[in-house]
């Protein structure tokens, strides 16, 4: 009989193998025949081709942060100047090797909060990770995400009361590396809140923002755009904080959502939250529209998410020790002031910290409000804006397409927050609305490619 010959050998009719049995000419489900793959397969590959794309784009313009693993972590920790393949790196991995589970539950930890970072930067970019969460921030708040670590075999179970204040549902509202936010309500009031739980051992940041509310509370809180602290512990068996639920989102998702916001509100609320925080020894080192809340009603601004922030000593006018001194990053890298991006991962020198630090975001979130885009979505264009702005070299098309999009009124006010020296930005004052009207009037204008000398910046009012 004819033989056809097919993907398996032979087929046919009545093809037959040496057991004497027909082999069926129907490819099976689970065989790849001479590189076929089953329908569909190919789509799915780009698309996951262009999403891991997608993230390295980000990561290297600096806009999502870098996760490494756990053992990643330890040999640049224990292996500097180390050169690979040499003993010395033989020792620091038969190191890891010896570690106590114990002790390798603190790098574990660290590259899980990395990978949550990055997954929360992803995800208001848009970018699309595997094993990511699509959804959206809900007030603010950064939606839940899976971690994956064995925190959760650490953390303490999430009592359904706090305090006067009863969590409505099993499952959170949102999830990060500090911790659990739940929606809940007063017993008593009925009021609805948002309680933020964190960790029985990473609720350093919680804790953190206690402190910083108190001293709002007892200070200036009635003055500034803060939320009211409605309750909180740092006592065992977690630490909680509970502040009012606004339903109207960040002005991230204003800005996204490409709604009508009042710029001159934004800017002078922004100001004077600014301005309280630093007379009362405060930094936010977050100043970003994914942390500030929107109410288009009342066209009123509140900062929150204060677990980034610093005392500063204010007569020394920087931060002289930080909560945390293995700290490598600080402020979200759109944000991100040039003195504080580093040519190597090294923990950040306090006396970097300073005022000026949150002037620099002011200006960038300004930007961001008026045009809708970011200011510095990247190293090429941060490191143009500030030779031209030094006016070391002239105006590059980038530069220009960013003074083209500002209106001239808010110009002189984007040009001297976003200056390149630390010490010439202004610093917030007491009558914000005169300082922007001083930077309005002082004006600024390009500079001419061979002109060396300094324009003198505005220095408050």
């Amino acid at each position: 009989m004819a033989l056809i010959r097919c993907s398996r050998g032979f087929s046919g009719p009545s093809a037959m193998g040496k057991s004497g049995r027909a082999h069926s000419t129907q490819p099976h489900p689970s065989r790849r025949l001479h590189g076929k793959q089953p329908p569909g397969t190919g789509i799915v590959r780009v698309a996951q081709q262009r999403r891991q794309t997608e993230l390295q784009a980000a990561i290297r313009s600096g806009r999502v942060p870098k996760a490494r693993r756990a053992y990643a972590l330890f040999t640049q920790h224990w292996a500097k100047g180390v050169r690979p393949g040499t003993l010395g790196m033989k020792a620091v991995a038969a190191r890891w090797r010896n570690l106590p589970e114990v002790d390798k539950r603190h790098w574990h930890e660290k590259a899980a909060t990395e990978r949550q970072k990055q997954l929360e930067a992803a995800a208001s970019l848009g970018v699309r990770i595997r094993g990511g969460n699509r959804g959206q921030a809900l007030g603010g708040m950064t939606p839940a995400v899976p971690i994956a670590d064995d925190r959760k075999s650490v953390a303490c179970p999430t009592p359904v009361q706090f305090g006067a204040f009863q969590v409505e549902g099993g499952v959170p509202i949102g999830q990060g590396s500090y911790g659990k936010v739940a929606r809940a309500r007063h017993m008593i009031s009925l009021q609805i809140v948002v309680l933020k739980i964190g960790y029985e051992a990473g609720g350093e940041d919680i804790r953190k923002e206690l402190e910083i509310y108190n001293v709002l509370r007892e200070q200036c809180l009635a003055l500034g755009p803060f939320l009211q602290l409605l309750g909180g512990s740092c006592n065992p068996p977690c630490p909680w904080m509970a502040l009012p639920l606004v339903e109207s989102g960040s002005l991230r998702s204003h800005i996204v959502g490409k709604s009508a916001i009042n710029i001159e509100a934004v800017a002078m609320q922004l100001g004077w939250g600014l301005w309280h925080l630093h007379s009362c020894g405060i930094l936010h080192l977050d100043v970003k529209p994914g942390n500030l809340l929107w109410k288009p009603a009342q066209e009123r601004l509140v900062i929150i998410d204060f677990g980034c922030a610093e005392r500063f000593n204010p007569e020394l006018g920087y931060v002289t020790k930080l909560s945390n001194p293995a700290c490598e990053e600080v402020v979200t890298a759109p944000y991100r002031a040039p003195e504080l991006w580093l040519d190597k991962p090294s923990p950040i020198a306090p006396r970097l910290l300073r005022p000026a630090t949150d002037a620099w975001s002011y200006g960038c979130v300004l930007y961001e409000v008026i045009v809708g885009v970011y200011l510095f979505d990247s190293v090429s264009t941060r490191r143009p804006w500030c030779i031209w702005h030094r006016g070391e070299r002239p105006q590059t098309q980038q530069v220009a397409a960013i003074q083209g999009n500002v209106p001239h009124q808010w110009w002189p006010v984007i040009w001297h927050m976003c200056h390149p020296t630390a010490d010439e930005r202004p610093h917030f004052r007491a009558d914000v609305s005169r300082l922007l009207a001083n930077l309005r009037s002082c004006g600024a204008r390009p500079r001419p490619a061979q002109s060396r000398t300094r324009e003198p910046a505005f220095a408050g009012a």
